[in-house]
């Protein structure tokens, strides 16, 4: 799915655009699925940054589309397979480390 729309970025309002590579959606939840081919992180290290800067972007971006509902995002590396899901706290974290602001 192709998504678009405006964050706050260094005090300026950016347009962003990306694709989920999967998308499940209920009455009151988005799940959505990153995958990746590159070598998973170990357990319990923390998640690659370009990684999880990427999907919680298109948290962001949904939760706007979707307003109302829980979204759920998740890394999943195809070689293991090892899947990785983010927490508010995990999105809030990488969104800042890229720049985004609430």
């Amino acid at each position: 799915m192709a998504l678009s729309g405006r964050v706050r970025a260094g005090g300026t309002d950016r347009v962003v655009q990306g694709r989920v590579d999967r998308l499940a959606l209920t009455v009151d939840t988005v799940h959505l699925a990153d995958f990746k081919t590159g070598r998973p992180p170990e357990p319990g290290a923390p998640l690659p940054e370009a990684e999880a800067g990427q999907i919680a972007l298109y948290a962001r971006l949904l939760a706007q589309i979707y307003p109302g509902r829980t979204i759920r995002p998740v890394l999943v590396w195809t070689s293991g397979p090892v899947l990785r899901a983010l927490g508010p706290d995990d999105v809030a974290a990488a969104l800042d480390r890229i720049g985004i602001e609430a």
